[in-house]
Order: structure tokens, then C-alpha cells, then sequence
């Protein structure tokens, strides 16, 4: 569990279901998100593979709540997938934050994210993400990301991003 002034992060839990459900349903969230045939299905095989990648790798899409309140702000964290973009992208953790429409434009991303990177330490780490999604593009920049390539992804274009650990300077 990670704590930040506005955030507590968490493991992803089977109570989190109903919040991801409707994060899956959010149009402002899923705009740059293929989220299209999720439903109740698909958001409960994503939660449950989340809480299997956390228990493998010790890192996962994360909870993360509003301290206070508790209110369900959206997720963030690292996921180690094989997208297929080859091993100078597939071999890192990749960087993901998904924020619920209220909890956008309020920090809450670069806060818990700068937290979780500081948490991982000096390794490298990656991101995807969708070339028109201007606001995670700042914010992947903020965070020390820089573009590598664009690439397919599904049929769509994305960027792929990479932040460099401390020995490469």
C-alpha cells in the first residue's frame, strides 16, 4: 500500500469490481481505451488478472482511492504483457494509469505515479499510449517518459513510450 497526500494505492480486490465496471463504461475514460466489449465479463477477467499479476510479479494496476473519502479515483501501476512491439519494449514494465472523469485534470495521476515510480526504484519502464490522448502524453513526459516509436496496437496507432532507469542515465 502506497500513500500520498490526496491517494492511497492498493492492490486491486474483488470489491473493486463494481468501480471498474463503471470505469469501464465511462466514456470519458474509455475514449482512448478499446473498452468496448469489457462489460461484466470482461471487467471481472481484468480484475481477476490483475490481482494474478500482482501475485506473480508484485506489480499490477493498482487501486487508487481518495484518502478521506475513499472514493474510487481509477487505477495506475506497471503490467509486465508481451504486446508483440519486441524486446526493446516487451522485457520492462509498462506504465498505465486509468482515472475516473471527476479524479482527471486534478494531478491525481502524476501524484500517484510519481509515487509508484519512486517505489519501483531506478528501473527502465515503458508506456503505450494513444497518439491523440494529449493529456497522458503530458503527463508521460512530466514523468520522465520519451517517445521510442508509433506502432500498431490492435488495429490502432499508439506510441510507445520509454522512461530510462538511473544507469542509463
Amino acid at each position: 500500500m502506497i500513500e500520498t497526500p490526496r491517494l492511497l494505492i492498493r492492490p486491486l480486490e474483488p470489491r473493486d469490481f463494481d468501480a471498474l465496471l463503471a470505469l469501464s463504461q465511462d466514456p470519458q475514460v474509455t475514449r482512448y481505451l478499446d473498452r468496448s466489449s469489457d462489460g461484466e465479463e470482461g471487467t471481472w477477467r481484468r480484475l481477476l488478472a490483475q490481482i494474478g499479476h500482482f501475485q506473480v510479479f508484485g506489480t499490477a494496476m493498482m487501486a487508487a482511492e481518495e484518502r478521506g473519502s475513499g472514493r474510487f479515483a481509477g487505477q495506475m501501476g506497471f503490467l509486465h504483457m508481451r504486446r508483440g512491439h519486441g524486446p526493446d519494449f516487451d522485457r520492462d514494465p509498462e506504465a498505465g494509469w486509468t482515472l475516473a472523469g471527476w479524479a482527471q485534470g486534478k494531478g491525481l495521476a502524476r501524484e500517484g505515479m510519481e509515487a509508484l515510480l519512486a517505489g519501483l526504484g531506478a528501473r527502465r519502464t515503458v508506456a503505450m499510449i494513444d497518439p491523440a490522448n494529449a493529456p497522458s502524453l503530458r503527463l508521460a513526459g512530466r514523468l520522465g517518459y520519451r517517445p521510442m516509436r508509433e506502432a500498431p496496437y490492435h488495429e490502432r496507432p499508439v506510441v510507445l513510450l520509454e522512461r530510462p532507469g538511473a544507469a542509463a542515465g
